[in-house]
C-alpha cells in the first residue's frame, strides 16, 4: 500500500470475475495504461489531488443495471484496497 500513496490516479474495473486493476498515473510521471476489459460493468477511479483529500469517483457504469447489481452483490461496490483507503481517509 505504500506505493499507492504516490499515485495520482488509479482505475479499477468491475468484471464478471471480480475487480481488476486498470490504468495508473504516478507522481513521477509514470503512466501504466491498461485497456478496460470488454466485459467491464463499472469503472471507478481513486484520485489523489495535490491539495485536497483523496477521493473515489465512478467513471463509467453499464446500462444493464441487473448485471451491475449482481456483480456488486458478489464482489462489492469497491475493491478491497480502495475500501480500506476510503475508511482510513474517513477516520483521519
Amino acid at each position: 500500500m505504500d506505493k499507492l500513496s504516490k499515485v495520482v490516479y488509479s482505475d479499477r474495473h468491475l468484471t464478471p470475475t471480480g475487480w481488476i486493476k486498470g490504468t495508473e498515473r504516478w507522481e513521477d510521471g509514470t503512466l501504466t495504461v491498461v485497456e478496460p476489459p470488454l466485459n467491464t460493468a463499472m469503472t471507478v477511479r481513486y484520485s489523489v489531488p495535490l491539495r485536497r483529500a483523496p477521493y473515489i469517483t465512478t467513471q463509467w457504469k453499464t446500462d444493464k443495471p441487473d448485471q451491475l447489481s449482481d456483480l456488486i452483490s458478489k464482489f462489492g461496490d469497491l475493491p478491497q484496497d480502495l475500501k480500506e483507503l476510503e475508511q482510513s481517509a474517513e477516520k483521519g
